[in-house]
């Protein structure tokens, strides 16, 4: 709903999935990103803070980045890659976790390498139409990780007024 831009309806079944079980990695992850893109940044700051196991799949070290909490992000970073064997997602949780620090160069060499290790898997972790990629989303390097990916990079790359999700 959110990417539909039907943000009023993302926000209230934001708030029902949290009634239903607030402490699913799910919903976690997705109602704490939909909260800081709608400016609920207390709502995203109560929900990560259960904390999850580095192991598991969480957008914990990019929501805390985006709630300027950068020491808190850059440790479970640093937790996650520090696994052996390494998660699938290292690389692509310290992109994410550099997009929302505005470290656009350590973003894409970050989803580089996501790429090189296990394709296209990187856009399960943050959707590629998530805002978080607004700031690379012109660029001819994340054009051609989109491109690899096998997605429509004529609406993945456009800016927001003209996508439609």
């Amino acid at each position: 709903m959110f990417f539909e831009g039907r943000v009023d309806s993302a926000v209230k079944e934001s708030a029902r999935a949290v009634e239903l079980d607030s402490t699913l990695l799910a919903t976690v992850n997705l109602v704490s990103m939909v909260n800081l893109a709608t400016g609920h940044p207390e709502v995203a700051r109560r929900l990560i803070a259960i904390g999850f196991p580095v192991l598991a799949m969480s957008n914990g070290p990019y929501i805390y980045a985006r709630l300027g909490d950068t020491a808190t992000a850059m440790r479970l970073v640093r937790a996650i890659e520090a696994n052996n064997p390494r998660p699938w997602f290292a690389d692509v949780a310290r992109a994410s976790t550099m997009l929302a620090l505005g470290d656009t160069a350590n973003a894409l060499a970050g989803l580089e390498r996501s790429d090189s290790a296990t394709g296209g898997l990187w856009t399960v972790y943050l959707p590629v139409c998530d805002p978080a990629y607004d700031a690379i989303r012109h660029t001819p390097r994340f054009a051609a990780l989109v491109r690899k990916a096998g997605l429509d990079t004529k609406v993945i790359t456009a800016p927001r007024a003209v996508r439609a999700f």
